[in-house]
């Protein structure tokens, strides 16, 4: 990079991805009141704040009429032998369908290329949004298996880009496909 170069767009961590997935867990599961944490934070007189970007997401489903109702599901994935989690179940608060998000925090070049993926897919080219798109469909079919009637998934982005604030986004849908109500392309930004 040249001397003096700034960047739009910032990364992520895994540190900031599961402080995200922590804070949507908060926004899903009521705490026992008689919880010793609950007790530790009133003394304090303290909120746990979230993380601007999980305030944009709220913002986010809001503008969409959406609500998360469920986080960190576990599916098992018995087509090949593993499982993973469900980042989030949204409800469309119109008409009470169900919605898995995969949520995904930080700018990667999400359209650069490397190579294909393996096996069956080696005809679809490797993107970072590829990857996340193909954990998104995998997820879903799991959900589905196990019975959860959800509507359809996105991969959900979010990301700060130094001039426009905290976006978050859909990202396209490359495997499989969704209900056409969610093939829209939504942006929402600080």
């Amino acid at each position: 990079f040249k001397r003096g170069q700034t960047f739009l767009k910032r990364a992520s961590s895994k540190a900031l991805g599961k402080r995200v997935d922590r804070d949507v867990v908060k926004l899903v599961v009521k705490e026992d009141p008689a919880s010793s944490s609950l007790k530790k934070r009133k003394r304090k007189k303290k909120p746990l704040a979230l993380h601007p970007y999980t305030q944009q997401l709220v913002r986010f489903w809001e503008h969409l009429g959406l609500r998360p109702v469920a986080a960190q599901l576990f599916v098992p994935l018995p087509n090949i032998g593993k499982a993973t989690q469900a980042d989030v179940i949204v409800e469309d608060v119109r008409d009470g369908k169900l919605w898995m998000h995969e949520i995904k925090t930080g700018w990667v070049g999400v359209t650069n290329t490397k190579g294909t993926f393996a096996g069956e897919l080696s005809h679809v080219k490797y993107s970072k949004g590829a990857a996340w798109d193909l954990q998104r469909h995998y997820t879903a079919q799991g959900l589905i298996a196990a019975g959860l009637p959800i509507q359809g998934s996105r991969v959900v982005h979010i990301y700060e880009d130094t001039k426009k604030g905290i976006l978050v986004e859909y990202r396209p849908i490359i495997f499989g496909s969704t209900d056409h109500h969610h093939h829209k392309k939504e942006t929402v930004c600080v």
